[in-house]
């Protein structure tokens, strides 16, 4: 996990959580980001840019990634469960698979 990309998505879920959207925007940008093994539970990535970000154990529990750009993004055991993620126009909750 690299430091500055974490801080990053950090702060750009701060701001959404906090309704600053057009703040937000400046950290939108996660495009090649390193959040492996990031702690991400309950962030609200909302819109954001994760084009072949490196997620790889991450954990997006109760994540919202709705309407983030996930192409080429490895998720490679991430836990998703309970995250809230978009396919095309539906939307689309992840239950726990066990």
């Amino acid at each position: 996990m690299n430091n500055n990309d974490y801080n990053k998505a950090k702060k750009y879920s701060q701001l959404r959580k906090a309704g600053k959207f057009e703040e937000a925007k400046k950290y939108a940008d996660l495009n090649r980001a390193d959040l492996s093994e990031a702690n991400l539970s309950g962030a609200n990535l909302i819109g954001a840019n994760l084009i072949d970000a490196d997620l790889i154990g991450a954990d997006l529990n109760e994540a919202n990634l709705i309407g983030a750009d996930l192409s080429g993004a490895d998720l490679s055991g991430a836990d998703l469960s309970g995250a809230t993620v978009s396919v095309g126009n539906v939307y689309r909750r992840i239950e726990e698979s066990r």
